[in-house]
């Protein structure tokens, strides 16, 4: 019997830990954003350092990074570059269907503003 109130607690907490780090804070989804970046590439670093700028505010699960660099995942890159309207510049940023391509000054803003967009 003890063994089963164990067991059982340990799923429960499992479950629990499982469901969390599916949503945010908020109970929503995390928003996606996918980078395509260049080795050498400037405003590919200023992009880095907005985005790892962002993943400090956003602690709580708000939205996923995935970081590709082109030379290696050129089908890939091709790929969403098609499927979300993309034009073919990096650095290369997708947030959710969003697509936000080459750099800009006002590129973290539009980031930032797509972000905040799905998560409030």
């Amino acid at each position: 019997m003890k063994k089963v109130v164990i067991v059982s607690i340990i799923l429960a907490l499992v479950a629990c830990v499982l469901i969390a780090g599916c949503t945010n804070i908020s109970g929503k989804p995390p928003v996606r954003v996918t980078y395509y970046y260049s080795e050498g590439c400037g405003d590919c670093a200023k992009v880095d350092a907005d985005l790892k700028n962002l993943t400090d505010i956003y602690q709580h699960g708000e939205f996923t990074l995935t970081k590709y660099n082109v030379a290696v995942e050129q089908s890939r890159y091709h790929d969403d570059i098609q499927k979300y309207n993309c034009e073919d510049v990096v650095p290369v940023v997708i947030v959710d269907n969003d697509c936000i391509s080459g750099y800009t000054d006002s590129m973290k803003l539009r980031i930032q503003k797509a972000i905040g967009n799905r998560t409030v």
